[in-house]
Formats: C-alpha cells, sequence, structure tokens
C-alpha cells in the first residue's frame, strides 16, 4: 500500500487507486497520514475537521474511522488507543516520509563535502510534490496549520537545492526558476538573494542590483523594513565585485542544463533507427503518355492524381517523402511511430488504388486519360532524421525492396513484403506469391499480393486459453455492477493497463457474467481518423436503435416533452441530419439517453481505448459520471497508462468511481497460460522461465510467443513436455510487439526518451548516476523525467540509485532507437564511468566490446579501443575461471577471441585459454581443435613459448580423453620446464611441473605426484596466476586422498587448503567431495553425504563437468563404503551420464569401474560385466587406477560365476599392478577382492591371508570402515 499526499490525496495498492470516501473521511485519514505512527486523538480529529463541532463528531469520527479500516484492510491497519488512533505506515510506503529522508540524505551528502550527490538527493526529493498539498481540505481547520507547514517544508528544500547548484556551476541555467520562484514569493529574502548572485555570475551585474532595489522597494512598501543583513551584504559584494562572489577554481561549472523548472537547453539533432513502413507507387505507362500528350496537359493529369494519392497517405497518417516524376514514396512511422502502421499503409495502398479508380472516370472524361498504379510495400528497420527539425527522410534497406516491389509488380497490384504481411495478416487477405528473384538482393524475397482488408480478423487471437489471473479483478468489476444495480446510480469503472495486458479480456469475461442481468453497449475509441470525436456514440446508438434513422428510437426510449429534443441534439451529434448544439447541450442529451435506457433495465456502457478519446468525449464521460440519478449504469473505459498523462484527475474526486491497473501476470501464472496456448502437456521448467523473462508477464507478448515458437517449429512436445526444439539461446520477439513497444516510446516527450534510452545502454537494471554521466542534462532534469517514467509504468525504482525497466523488451525497444554511432559513444563513455568507479572487468570490457563492435559495423574500426575491450573480457574470463564459473568464463573467452588482436601472439594467447575453459566445462571436442589451431600456428610462428604452453594443455586434454602416452607426457614435461626457465617463464614452468604431477597420477605415484604439485604451486604463486593456484590446491586434495597420508592428517591437509583459497567456491566444492571420502573412512558417514551433496551442488551450477563428473566417484565410494552399494549405483550412474555427454574418458574410466563394483555387490553380473568393459575400452595404458579398478569387479563377477581361474587371474593382476604404487586403498580394495575370489574357491587360508595383508594397508591409510570390516572377514577365515 502506498500512500501519497505531496499532491492529492491518493491510496494505491499496486493494481488500484483506493476509492477513500468522502471529504471528511479523506480528512480523517490525512491527519492520521500527517502524525504517522503517533497517537492522534479523537479530539485533535474533531477539531481539525469542524470549527464548531456537532454533537455527533466523535461517532462520525469514529465511523470515518472504521470505513478507512476496511477500504485499507488488509495491507494497512489503523489501531485503536487508549486516547485515540494511529495509523502505522512504512516510510517507503508514504511519500511525505520518503521525501524527509531524502532532504536528510541530501543535507548529509552536503556537510560531507559531495555536492553531487546532495543535488541528486534533493532533486529526487521534489520530484515527489505532485501538486499543492490538502487543497482539496481547504475548508478543513486542520489544513490552516499543516498547509503552510509543509510548503515551507518544500520552500526550504528548494532553496538548498538551489544552493548547490549555485555551487556546483549551474547559475545560468538556474536564472529562469528563480525568476518564477521570486514572483510567486517576492519577500522571500534567500531566494531574491539566490537570483542575484545567480544573474551576476552569469554575467548581469546590472539585472543582480536591480534584483535587490525591487526587493528593497517591496519591503519597505509591504513591511516598512530594510532588507536583511545577508541581502545588504550581497548587495556591496556585488557593487564592488569582490572575487568571493566567483565559484572557486576547483568548482567549475558543470556541463549541466537548467533544473526542471528553466528553459532546456539546445539539443543537436536527433537521428533515431525505429521500425516504418514504405510505400513506393509508380504509375504504368506515364512515360509514353508524356510523350504524345502536351506537358502542360500532363502536368494537369498528374497534379490531380498526386492530390489524390496525397489524400489517401496522409489520411492513414503517412507522411509524403517525395513525388519523383510520377512516382510516389510515403513512409508510416516517422515523425511518430504507431503500432498499427503496417495495417495503416496496407489500407492506404488499398485507398490509392480505390481513388484511382474514381479519379480514371473523371481523367478519361476531362482529358482521354486513364492511368494505371503498382504498388510495393515493405516493412523495416530505417534511420529517421530528426522529426522536431522536420527532417523526415528515412535511409534503410527495406525503403529499396518496396521500390523493388513495386517495381516487381504488374499494373494495379500491390505487393507486400513479408515484414509487412506478418505485421497485418490478422486484418487482411492476401496471397502468397513464389520468392521474387530482385536488383541487389542476394536471396530471393518472399512477397504477397494483397487483395482486400478483412476487419474481421484483428484482434482475435491465434491461440485460445482461459483468462487466468484476473480473479479479484473481475470480482471488483462483478461488485461496480453490483452498486451501480442496487443504489440506482452511475458508477465509473475504469481498467489501467499497457497494450496487451488483458484490458479487453477482462472485460469480455465480466461483461459475460454479468449475462443478460443487463443491456451492455459498447463503442471504440480510434487513434486517427476525420470525425472520430463521438464515434464510439455512433457506435453505441447503432446497437441500441439499428443502423437506420434512430430518432424514432431515440425519442420512444426517453419519453417525455423533451424527447424529441434529445433524439435531435444525438443525431447531431452522430452525424445525422440536425441542428447541432453546443456541447452542454449535447452532453445533456446523451446523459439523458443513457438514463432512459438505464431506468429499463440496467445498462453497461463500454468505451473501449478512451487513451485515443478526444477531451471532449472524456469530458462527456465525466458528465455522465456526475448527473446520471436513478438509473443502474455501469460506465466502463479500457485505457493505456498515457490517458493519466493527458487527464491526471481521471475519476478522482467521485463518489461512484474505481480505477484498477491490471499487473503483469506472474511467474507461474504466465507458465499455466503458455501451457493453455499450446493445448495440451507440460512446459519444461526452463522453456516456462524464459517465457516468462521474455514477455514479462504480459498475457498478449506470451501469446505472440507462442504463436511465432510454434509456427517456427521451435519447440516440440516429448512425452507430454515442451521444449526447445534445438539449441534456443534467445526467444525470438515477434515483430508486432517490437513494434507495439517502439510505438509506445516514440510518443514520449523528447527529454524522457533520451533519458530511458541511455538508461537502456546499462541494461534491465540501471542506476540514476550512469544516466546522469551518460545524459547532458541536469539532475533535475534527469530526475523529472525518471518520475514521468516511472509514473508511465516504464520503469521502477529498484533501490536507492537503481531503477529498472518494467519489462526487458522495453528495454530493447528504447536500446534499438538509438543509431549504432550514438550506441557505440554511449557504451564507452559507460565504460570508462565504470572504470573510475573500479567495477568489475566484465562490466567495462562488455561496454567497450558493445563500442567497438558497433564502429566496426559502420566501418569505423578503433583497434586500440578492441585490443582493451578484449583484455579486458579476457581477463573477467581468468576470473570467472579462477572462481569456478566455468560458462560465464567460456562466454567472457569466446567474446575476446572474437574481436580481432592487435598482434598474432595476442590472438593466439587468447585462444589458448579459451582452449582450456571449454576442457573445464566439458566442451572437450572444441577445445581439441582450437588447441591443435594454436600448435600449428605457433609453430609456423616460430613461437617456442607458445607452442609449450598449447602442447601441455593439449596434453592435458588427452589425459581427459585417455589418448597419449604418459611417457611422452614425462618427456613433454622435461622440455618444457627447460625452455621456459631459460625464459623466464614461471606459468609455464607451473604448467610443466603440473603435467609432469599428471603423468604421476595416471602411474598412482602419489608422492611424486604431491612433489610435482608442490614445485608448480610455488612458480604458480610466484607468478600471481590465481585460477593455477586453485587448481594446483585441489590437486594436493586429491594426492591428500589416494596417497599414502593417513585419512585424520588428510582431512586436516585438505581443510587448510580450504583456508588457502580463499573461500573459492569451486575449490570448497571439490574439497567437499575428498572429505566426503576421508570421513566416510571414520565411519561418519551422515557428515560424508552432507559434503558430497554440497559439492555436487555448487560444481553443477558452476557448470565444471569434468570435476562435476568426476566427484560422483567419491560420493560412490562412500556409499560402498557405507555398505549401501543400491545408492552408489545411483550416485556412479550419474557421474558416468555427466562424463560420457561430453566425452570424458579419464574420470569416465574409474567411474564405469566402480559402477560396475557396485552393481557386482547387488548380484547383478550381467550388468556390472558390460561395465568393466566399457572401462577396459576408456583406460589408458597407463591409466593404473582404472586398470585396478576394472579387473578387480570382473574378479568378483567371474568367481560367482565359478570361474575361479579367471576370476584368479584377473585378481593378482590387479593386486600386481596396484602393488607397484602408493595408493593404499587401490592397493587394499585389489587385496580384498583377491581375498574373495579365493574364499569363493575354498581356499579359506591364502584369502585370510591376502585380508590381512589389506587390513594392514587400510589401516596405515587410516581407513577404519574398511579395515574393521575386513579385518573380521580374515579373522574368521584364520
Amino acid at each position: 500500500m502506498e500512500f501519497r499526499i505531496l499532491g492529492p490525496l491518493e491510496a494505491r495498492t499496486r493494481n488500484t487507486s483506493l476509492s477513500l470516501g468522502g471529504t471528511k473521511q479523506r480528512a480523517v485519514l490525512a491527519q492520521l497520514l500527517l502524525r504517522a505512527g503517533e497517537v492522534v486523538s479523537c479530539e485533535r480529529l474533531v477539531d481539525g475537521l469542524w470549527p464548531t463541532p456537532p454533537e455527533t463528531a466523535t461517532k462520525a469520527v469514529q465511523v470515518h474511522v472504521s470505513q478507512l479500516r476496511k477500504a485499507l484492510a488488509p495491507h494497512v491497519a489503523i489501531h485503536t488507543r487508549a486516547r485515540g488512533y494511529v495509523l502505522e505506515v512504512a516510510a517507503e510506503d508514504f511519500d511525505l516520509s520518503w521525501f524527509e529522508r531524502l532532504r536528510a540524505e541530501g543535507m548529509e551528502a552536503r556537510e560531507a563535502g559531495d555536492l553531487g550527490a546532495a543535488a541528486s538527493h534533493l532533486h529526487a526529493a521534489l520530484a515527489l510534490w505532485r501538486g499543492e498539498p490538502l487543497a482539496e481540505f481547504a475548508f478543513e481547520p486542520f489544513v490552516a496549520v499543516e498547509a503552510p507547514r509543509l510548503e515551507e517544508l518544500r520552500l526550504a528544500t528548494l532553496e538548498e537545492r538551489i544552493d548547490i547548484d549555485l555551487d556546483l556551476g549551474r547559475h545560468g541555467g538556474l536564472v529562469s526558476e528563480l525568476e518564477s520562484l521570486v514572483a510567486t514569493n517576492p519577500l522571500r529574502e534567500r531566494v531574491r538573494g539566490q537570483l542575484m548572485l545567480a544573474l551576476y555570475r552569469s554575467g548581469r551585474q546590472a539585472a543582480a542590483l536591480e534584483c535587490y532595489r525591487e526587493a528593497r522597494r517591496l519591503l519597505v512598501e509591504e513591511l516598512g523594513i530594510e532588507p536583511g543583513p545577508a541581502l545588504q551584504r550581497l548587495e556591496r559584494s556585488i557593487l564592488v565585485q569582490e572575487p568571493e562572489l566567483e565559484l572557486a577554481a576547483a568548482t567549475a561549472p558543470q556541463p549541466s542544463p537548467s533544473p526542471a523548472a528553466s528553459a532546456p537547453a539546445q539539443q543537436p539533432p536527433l537521428e533515431v533507427r525505429k521500425t516504418v513502413t514504405t510505400i513506393f507507387c509508380d504509375v504504368t505507362g506515364s512515360t509514353s503518355l508524356g510523350e504524345v500528350r502536351d506537358p502542360e496537359l500532363m502536368r494537369r493529369v498528374m497534379s490531380r492524381y498526386f492530390d489524390e494519392m496525397r489524400a489517401a497517405l496522409e489520411g492513414h497518417g503517412g507522411t509524403v517523402e517525395k513525388f519523383i516524376g510520377d512516382a510516389v514514396m510515403a513512409v508510416f512511422g516517422t515523425p511518430v511511430l504507431h503500432e498499427d502502421d503496417a495495417l495503416r499503409a496496407l489500407r492506404a495502398a488499398l485507398e490509392m488504388r480505390d481513388r484511382l479508380a474514381v479519379l480514371n472516370d473523371e481523367l478519361e472524361e476531362s482529358f482521354g486519360v486513364r492511368l494505371e498504379i503498382r504498388i510495393g510495400v515493405c516493412t523495416g528497420e530505417v534511420v529517421a532524421g530528426d522529426p522536431t527539425r522536420a527532417e523526415t527522410f528515412v535511409t534503410g534497406d527495406s525503403v529499396i525492396v518496396a521500390q523493388r516491389l513495386e517495381a516487381a509488380a504488374e499494373p494495379g497490384e500491390i505487393l507486400v513484403a513479408e515484414s509487412t504481411h506478418r505485421l497485418a495478416r490478422d486484418a487482411v487477405r492476401a496471397e502468397p506469391l513464389e520468392p521474387l528473384v530482385l536488383k541487389g538482393k542476394a536471396e530471393p524475397v518472399r512477397a504477397y499480393r494483397l487483395l482486400a482488408l478483412d476487419s474481421a480478423g484483428l484482434g482475435r487471437p491465434r491461440l485460445r486459453s482461459p483468462m487466468v489471473g484476473r480473479g479479484r479483478e473481475s470480482r471488483l468489476l462483478q461488485d461496480a455492477f453490483a452498486r451501480a444495480v442496487q443504489g440506482r446510480t452511475c458508477h465509473l469503472f475504469t481498467v489501467l493497463g499497457p497494450a496487451g495486458v488483458g484490458k479487453s479480456r477482462l472485460l469480455s469475461e465480466g461483461i459475460a457474467e454479468i449475462g443478460g442481468r443487463a443491456r451492455v453497449l459498447t463503442g471504440s475509441c480510434l487513434s486517427y481518423g476525420e470525425g472520430i470525436t463521438f464515434r464510439p456514440i455512433a457506435e453505441i446508438v447503432a446497437q441500441a436503435f439499428g443502423e437506420d434513422d434512430p430518432r424514432a428510437g431515440i425519442e420512444a426510449a426517453v419519453g417525455g416533452a423533451d424527447a424529441a429534443v434529445v433524439a435531435e441534439r444525438v443525431t447531431s451529434i452522430i452525424g445525422r441530419d440536425g441542428s447541432g448544439g453546443t456541447p452542454e447541450e449535447a452532453f445533456w442529451a446523451i446523459r439523458r439517453l443513457f438514463e432512459a435506457l438505464a431506468r429499463e433495465q440496467p445498462l453497461v456502457v463500454v468505451f473501449d481505448d478512451v487513451n485515443w478519446a478526444e477531451p471532449t468525449l472524456l469530458d462527456l464521460i465525466e458528465h455522465v459520471a456526475d448527473w446520471v440519478r436513478d438509473a443502474a449504469l455501469l460506465v466502463v473505459c479500457t485505457a493505456r497508462p498515457e490517458l493519466l498523462d493527458e487527464r491526471g484527475s481521471w475519476s478522482g474526486g467521485k463518489h461512484n468511481a474505481t480505477s484498477i491497473f491490471l499487473e503483469p501476470l506472474t511467474a507461474p501464472e504466465t507458465a499455466r497460460l503458455a501451457r493453455n496456448l499450446l493445448g495440451s502437456g507440460e512446459l519444461h521448467t526452463d522453456l516456462a522461465a524464459r517465457i516468462e523473462r521474455a514477455a514479462g508477464g504480459n498475457p498478449l507478448f506470451v501469446e505472440e510467443m507462442v504463436a511465432l515458437l510454434l509456427e517456427e517449429d521451435l519447440i516440440r512436445i516429448d512425452d507430454g513436455c515442451w521444449s526447445a526444439s534445438g539449441e534456443l539461446r534467445e526467444l525470438p520477439v515477434p515483430p508486432s510487439i517490437q513494434v507495439l513497444l517502439a510505438a509506445r516510446l516514440d510518443l514520449l516527450p523528447r527529454e524522457e526518451r533520451q533519458v530511458l534510452e541511455r538508461a537502456a545502454v546499462e541494461g534491465q537494471r540501471f542506476r540514476r548516476s550512469a544516466v546522469e554521466r551518460l545524459s547532458e542534462e541536469s539532475p533535475a532534469r534527469i530526475a523529472d523525467a525518471l518520475g514521468a517514467l516511472v509514473r508511465k509504468e516504464l520503469v521502477r525504482p529498484a533501490g536507492d540509485d537503481e531503477l529498472r525497466f518494467r519489462h526487458l523488451l522495453i528495454r530493447d525497444a528504447a536500446y534499438e532507437a538509438l543509431p549504432k554511432q550514438l550506441r557505440g559513444d554511449l557504451h564507452e563513455r559507460l565504460a570508462r564511468w565504470l572504470d573510475e568507479r573500479e567495477e568489475e572487468n566484465e562490466l567495462v570490457g562488455y561496454h567497450l566490446e558493445q563500442a567497438a563492435r558497433y564502429r566496426s559495423e559502420l566501418g569505423r574500426a578503433d583497434r586500440e579501443l578492441t585490443e582493451e575491450a578484449a583484455a579486458r573480457l579476457s581477463e573477467a574470463g581468468r576470473r570467472s575461471l579462477a572462481h569456478g564459473d566455468g560458462p560465464a568464463a567460456v562466454n567472457l573467452l569466446e567474446r575476446a577471441v572474437a574481436l580481432p588482436a592487435s598482434t598474432e601472439s595476442r590472438a593466439l594467447e587468447r585462444l589458448l585459454e579459451l582452449a582450456a575453459a571449454l576442457k573445464d566445462t566439458g566442451r572437450l571436442g572444441r577445445s581439441g581443435e582450437l588447441l591443435e589451431d594454436v600448435v600449428r600456428r605457433s609453430a609456423a610462428a616460430g613461437d617456442i613459448r607458445l607452442e609449450l604452453h598449447a602442447l601441455i594443455e593439449r596434453s592435458f586434454l588427452r589425459i581427459y580423453t585417455g589418448e597419449g602416452d604418459v611417457r611422452e607426457f614425462h618427456k613433454l614435461a622435461d622440455r618444457a620446464a627447460g625452455v621456459f626457465a631459460g625464459l623466464g617463464d614461471d606459468p609455464g614452468s607451473s604448467q610443466a611441473a603440473n603435467l609432469r604431477a599428471h603423468a604421476h597420477f595416471v602411474e598412482c605415484r602419489i608422492a611424486a605426484m604431491e612433489s610435482a604439485l608442490n614445485e608448480a604451486l610455488v612458480y604458480a604463486e610466484r607468478s600471481g596466476d590465481r585460477r593455477r593456484v586453485l587448481f594446483l590446491l585441489t590437486a594436493l586434495g586429491r594426492a591428500a586422498l589416494v596417497g599414502p597420508t593417513p585419512a585424520v592428517a588428510a582431512v586436516d591437509r585438505c581443510q587448510s587448503l580450504k583456508e588457502q583459497g580463499g573461500g573459492d567456491r569451486a575449490l570448497e566444492a571439490v574439497l567437499s567431495s575428498i572429505l566426503a571420502y576421508l570421513v566416510a573412512m571414520q565411519g561418519r558417514f551422515d557428515d560424508a553425504r552432507e559434503l558430497a551433496a554440497q559439492s555436487h551442488a555448487i560444481l553443477e551450477e558452476s557448470g565444471l563437468m569434468v570435476l562435476h563428473g568426476g566427484s560422483r566417484t567419491y560420493s560412490g565410494a562412500v556409499e560402498l563404503l557405507a555398505g549401501n552399494p543400491a545408492a552408489a549405483e545411483r550416485e556412479l550412474r550419474a557421474g558416468l551420464a555427466t562424463l560420457e555427454a561430453i566425452g570424458e574418458k579419464g574420470n569416465l574410466s574409474t567411474v564405469a569401474a566402480y559402477l560396475a563394483e557396485a552393481l557386482a555387490a547387488q548380484e547383478q553380473d550381467e550388468e556390472a560385466f558390460a561395465y568393466t568393459s566399457l572401462s577396459e575400452l576408456a583406460s589408458s595404458e597407463a591409466d593404473v587406477t582404472s586398470h585396478v579398478a576394472w579387473r578387480a569387479a570382473r574378479a568378483s563377477i567371474r568367481a560367482r560365476a565359478g570361474d575361479f581361474g579367471e576370476a584368479e587371474r584377473l585378481a593378482r593382476e590387479a593386486v600386481s599392478k596396484a602393488a607397484g604404487t602408493d595408493y593404499l586403498n587401490l592397493h587394499g580394495d585389489a587385496l580384498s577382492r583377491l581375498a574373495d575370489v579365493l574364499r569363493l574357491a575354498g581356499r579359506e587360508n591364502e584369502a585370510a591371508a591376502a585380508a590381512l595383508e589389506a587390513v594392514a594397508l587400510y589401516e596405515a591409510k587410516g581407513n577404519v570402515v574398511a579395515a574393521r570390516r575386513l579385518a573380521v572377514t580374515a579373522l574368521a577365515g584364520g
């Protein structure tokens, strides 16, 4: 609930401006608000309402409070206290409290010396004032004290703001504002002094002194006093031109134009990108006519022709750009866009053809000439000149296509581009043509032959759904109807909301629910045309009395002595024969007609789209709402929010009026609507979220998007669930929605539009301070514009300095209107501002990237800017990778690579970084392709350093994919170490040692691995490469797990490594999965499972798929150790699926082997054997872990099948391979499987010996659980 008192009193919820009752009741609320949070005694309320209270005053106050409680519930409560009442309102929900907070923050900022912030806060505070507060209560006693207090508070704040603006050097723009302020407050000395100072600093010393003399004259004449000491001192200082009056050098005048009250600065020409529809029309055969006819005669023929064509075009809102010979070019959408420009153009084209048919009869009779025309129509993006300077010339490919279509048309034909047809297809009949080969177009162009209009199809939905999410609003409409009927009165019900939000659907459903209980008449307001003021009334009269002369029907309905006069006035209004009359007479007649019809039976009169209504019609509607008596009449209006710009007081102060604002649908409601439109099946959560995000809860947007997705086969249904058909990175925006939003923005005043466009450069969320940096306007003007944009429901506050577009598509429409050159300049300016604020490289890089891209597209490539953008993106990518955000890293590095590099070396370095990120996120194939490219190109360039870096990275990839020879890895590591040492390349030396460590890990030589990792870590820390440091800390954790370090010590080691990582999430995730296995060895299975779950969640979110899939080995091992093979199976299957999806084999072979063990433990031997085969195939020759694991699992399977010879062979091979390693658990597991095989073969003593050997290894590792379990078996066998 939001309360506003700084202007007309208002209480609003998200959807509705509440009706607060009569003047006395509203005055009670005003008094409670003025003392919000305090107890206001009943006596004080009474004294504030009546100069001489009546006996029933206390009771009346109690009734008013009771009614207010009902009106405000459940949002806000009025509490009864012993002495009176208290209204609790949050500061952010009350404009006066918000004003006082902003004022205080502004004063604090001034005290701190931050004048810019101080000015912004005070400008924002003053922007909250919407008019004179408490004016509606002018005759209530409490206003005599409160109104002057509020006005003084406003003026004092205004004076503070002006002082700050003067300190900031904005004196030039303040003069006109101060002159206006002095005129309304002539005896206020502080304002007078501010005007004197502003005039003096503007070089107008004489005017400043005259200002003082005028102040002195008024003070002496009106009050009999001299000006105060401060004003006198200022006059003396101006007379002697004291230097102190000038701004300090450090406070140079800022390039901010004047505040809101002053005149705007001269603006540069404004070019915009917009989507318009172009018509080309040519007379066929006119050239030959010109050759055989007299030129004067031809001029008269063509003049008549051009007059008719111009009338048709301009009648539908087109701008005739030029007449060239006998060709006509016109544009729909400049200077102002309309959402139906495409349809207007097609209507105009058909009218041009119809007019020519009539004109030809005249031309043939007068001149013996008949003309034929052909027309081409195309819609597309153009750059248009500044409409405020009459620069309507447009350029763009669509203009050329329109001309080419005209040239391809046959005489009498109208050819329409697909882009135009898509926007108007529901309202026209057209037949598709074979794609046309047009001059200058590389690909054939799809086009249609226009046949006729089809008005019946306009607005008809292509997909259907029950109404979703408007239950409360529908009940409000029903309640309004019930009140009108029960009270036999008129109730005005207004439904406000942006286009597509569901206003018409709400009315349709609501009126259907009213059913036969009322007569319903509807009239629609048109956006353009002649004689449209009372067109809705004409439609209503036609519905009530038929299309023929309604005079007799009106007289019969009205009855009485004045029936004929009413009929005469009404028929005159709607364009029938009549004598006319004044507006007052017209209003009286319409009201009498509505009253008469409503007395027969309840009447519902609907006025649709009253935002298009002429002021006279709006006056008529309000007249009817105010004066209808003794008749059950519900007047329903639908309107876009723009209505309130033209008629801010709409329905305000009326006893029986309700206004509701339709908010967007919620996310669940949006998903339900999309499902309904699709007809059957569920919606995949990702697709539902993307539709909701793109449509922003607008039902029309949802409908159009779903229709487009179906038409373009971008979604499909599988197993009852709708999902994207392929890789659908962004949902396409239907052209109809694009033009709808663009047209809305095109209606904004220039200043508001420019602020909106600059806000769009930062994104859906933006900062006011950023807009100030990108704008030439003053903070005051920007604050005013943002306030207006908030009121127009285009943006909404999102924090102290933050706002957000109400809809992503609004942001996109504003952004796309900017010419590319200006976009690029604004992006660079924003990047510099962000850099000054030390924002993240990702943001700075993004805006530099956009600036570079737009300049390149316009043939103005800036190599330095491009290189800087790539460097910022690369750094941000490295940072994201270091923090475990793999997908973000890939995105940033791909964009860096896409920008032209200044040198081949830098290009290859960025490709190398990208390849590493692709490897970590599981895109192994693409990573391999890039690495091969870098190896080849660096070798060709003779860059041994880069070549070795690429070869090492390729070796890591081959370890992942199970390829390569571990001996070759050692050779490469040794060679690279020598080269990098000679070059002083610490990152290279670190990578060489890291490769050696990985080769040792494959061989299960863990102590050697740990030694190499520590060497790599020294180099990585010395080079400051955080990503590499974190990777090495992860590897050291893995060494602590699999190596000889006892489990308790290994836990401490991993905790220490976590601390070294400084809270890095990816490192903590991997170490948590390792710790899960370590604590499981000690029997702490609940702790182990919790650690494993945390690890999986972080790794999946981070997109590090190799680590995520591999970590399932540890969680599977936890469950095997816990004696829960079914749970182990689930974990290991999940890991296997992840690794198979990305083609990784290094971890996959191990996961498959452990999965075989889990299945074997459940005696699912056939499937278990298959997974041992998968592990065998995926294992590289040197992969000791996998070779031991799959042999051990297969040995168990063969033993259970009775093939003891094969089983023993496999088990002993596993033991032999593990015996040469210091991987104690692996060696113990192999011996444990051998013991199982021997026991099944009946060789108990040998089994016990193998088991005891395994127990010793488990105990050395600290694997308490495995040791105890196996010890029992060993003792039983021994």
